[in-house]
């Protein structure tokens, strides 16, 4: 858990992907403490972004460096509604198989959206491993598709499809426990559709930019993660699978940030 005795944060993670060039950080905000986005809730706390740190190896869909860092206009108070999670350090290892977590206001299935009052949704999916996802997304892939899993990537879901994160929860927190935490393990990136079969979501993760979100807010102390089980071998889910056909990938609906309460990093 990050350490220390303060009780506010000012930084979040986010992905880079709505956080481009053309748009300035005026244009977003970050939400937190909220359940039903439709509907008044008390104990949620709304920000203004002040500064905007995308990961410079970015380049489109697909690559690598799919985070970014908001500071906010001004520090948040934790609360009941509103929490920390862990970042794990550089090291960290979840093992395949792992049980985590996604949540998030998107899709409920590919263009339906999350209907009135839009209630936060939230869904395990088991951590795939690198080299099986790798063989997944190369089944019957297009050319316009990404075929490489990359080292800072890590995939979660189904083989079979059918549940799956989706337009809209892109930039939301992938939550792993371990050891009696949570830790922030990755961060909705990119996918082929939703819950197509052979196409797991795809998450940035965050173990891999331990070292550069401590180089710009040094007072998160990555955590190590002790796991409670071995990894084991997960290539046979890739055999005798059949091909989905590509879809669009995902995207955020506007530009409001609207982040869990997962999501929040900082200082207990």
């Amino acid at each position: 858990m990050p350490q220390g005795s303060r009780s506010q944060v000012s930084w979040v993670p986010a992905f880079v992907l709505p956080v481009c060039r053309e748009h300035h950080k005026d244009d977003y905000e970050v939400k937190l403490g909220a359940h039903q986005l439709d509907s008044y809730t008390p104990a949620a706390e709304v920000r203004t972004v002040e500064k905007v740190i995308s990961h410079p190896s970015y380049r489109h869909e697909g690559s690598q460096g799919d985070i970014a860092l908001l500071r906010l206009s001004s520090p948040i108070t934790f609360s009941r509604y509103i929490r920390p999670i862990c970042l794990p350090a550089a090291n960290a290892s979840f093992p395949n198989g792992l049980q985590c977590t996604v949540t998030g206001w998107g899709h409920v299935a590919p263009s339906v959206s999350l209907q009135a009052p839009r209630i936060l949704q939230q869904l395990e999916v088991p951590l795939i491993s690198r080299e099986t996802c790798n063989c997944l997304y190369n089944l019957n892939a297009k050319p316009n598709e990404p075929h490489s899993i990359q080292q800072d990537m890590v995939c979660a879901g189904y083989v079979e499809g059918g549940k799956d994160a989706c337009q809209g929860d892109s930039g939301g927190p992938l939550s792993c426990p371990a050891g009696g935490l949570w830790y922030l393990a990755g961060i909705v990136s990119w996918g082929d559709a939703c819950g197509a079969p052979n196409r797991p979501g795809v998450y940035t993760l965050t173990s891999s930019y331990a070292s550069w979100i401590h180089h710009h807010v040094a007072e998160l102390q990555p955590q190590v993660v002790t796991p409670l089980q071995e990894s084991q071998p997960d290539i046979h889910l890739c055999r005798s699978h059949v091909a989905f056909s590509s879809a669009p990938g995902r995207g955020l609906l506007g530009l409001t940030l609207l982040l869990s309460l997962a999501l929040i990093l900082g200082l207990l």
